[in-house]
């Protein structure tokens, strides 16, 4: 261990000791022969009040290098979180503790935590590190906006706010119903159905722009009725194609 380093951490323990935010836990662990160990810290963090992680106080451990502080440290959450921006292994993926990015030697411990703790509700899309919770959130954050639930565009107290999900199973339902009739009137009503939702996916894909998101889902659908919109289109214009009705010669048998 480097004399800055151990330094610098002996400071930050002190610091901490003397003023802490509520309900975190900050402390160097301990060598086998119980003496404090400075470059390994056990770390806990609550979760905000009014949000999906209040009430639980989530274990972290933070690894520093000799060169501290001029690289930071490595934190890892024990287990690991299924979170966007939390790998497989635990470890966290917060610009802050890139020096690359936005690391300074200045930063604390204090400010390393609380850091961790904003980033459990406001996850950072941009650099993900885990798909599969990447996924989810995105489209979970889509779902949950005030565009959720009637596209944005109906009143809460009427009887038509429902959420996007139930208007979509409809809509694709009535699709199913109309593509099985092959005559012109169930064609015209196809193609309209699939030029409405294609305006919709325009429109959709302008919230989750808004939004600054990225829904997997939604972008799924969106491909899906373009190929509704091709299908429909093909299939009207099959049927008013005029068809060739050929004649053949009628051949008289001579009679012997």
């Amino acid at each position: 261990m480097s004399g800055i380093a151990s330094a610098r951490l002996a400071e930050e323990r002190k610091a901490w000791r003397k003023d802490h935010p509520f309900g975190f836990v900050a402390r160097p662990t301990k060598n086998q022969d119980g003496s404090l160990n400075l470059m390994s810290w056990e770390c806990a963090i609550p979760g905000k009040r009014s949000t999906p992680w209040e009430g639980g106080l989530y274990k972290l451990r933070m690894i520093f290098k000799d060169d501290y502080p001029s690289s930071p440290p490595k934190c890892k959450f024990e287990p690991p979180l299924f979170h966007p921006n939390v790998y497989p292994s635990g470890t966290v993926c917060l610009s802050l503790l890139d020096e690359e990015k936005d690391w300074r030697p200045a930063i604390t411990i204090k400010q390393i935590l609380l850091g961790i703790q904003d980033l459990l509700n406001e996850p950072n899309v941009k650099d993900p590190a885990q798909a599969e919770a990447y996924t989810i959130y995105c489209c979970t954050k889509a779902f949950m906006s005030e565009y959720g639930k009637g596209f944005g565009l109906i009143e809460k107290n009427s009887i038509f706010y429902q959420p996007n999900s139930v208007y979509g199973i409809g809509y694709y339902g009535i699709v199913i119903i109309t593509s099985i009739f092959n005559d012109y009137g169930h064609a015209v009503a196809l193609m309209t159905l699939a030029i409405v939702s294609n305006i919709g996916s325009i429109y959709l894909a302008w919230i989750l722009y808004l939004l600054n998101d990225f829904c997997v889902v939604c972008i799924s659908t969106y491909v899906v009725n373009g190929i509704i919109l091709m299908f429909s289109y093909e299939k009207l214009q099959l049927l008013t194609q005029p068809r060739n009705v050929t004649s053949q010669p009628i051949t008289k048998k001579k009679l012997h």
